[in-house]
């Protein structure tokens, strides 16, 4: 904030992409938590927005999209990726991680 006095003033816009997605809502928390501890007169991080693009914040939620946006209920393009054969073989690999994750 002293390199650049004239933007001190303005809020902090935190911006994350693909993996970030993880990590970004951390940092932003971090920020969060160090705002309410300040000591006196030290300067607070104005964080205003947190965007996340094309984030990867949770696998199983993501490697069911895979599944719906490929083969059911499918994409826009009418465009099936897979024969009959893989299709059933993601669903069944997708399956099973849901059973396993389920048990841990």
């Amino acid at each position: 904030m002293g390199a650049f006095p004239k933007y001190a003033r303005h809020g902090f816009h935190f911006a994350t992409e693909s993996y970030g997605g993880h990590y970004g809502p951390i940092f932003n928390q971090y920020i969060e938590d160090q705002n309410a501890h300040l000591p006196h007169h030290a300067k607070k991080i104005k964080l205003e927005t947190v965007l996340i693009g094309n984030g990867w914040y949770d696998p199983i939620v993501q490697y069911q999209a895979y599944y719906n946006f490929s083969v059911y209920p499918g994409n826009t393009y009418d465009y099936a990726p897979f024969n009959e054969s893989r299709a059933s073989m993601f669903y069944n690999n997708f399956a099973n991680t849901q059973t396993n994750s389920a048990q841990t």
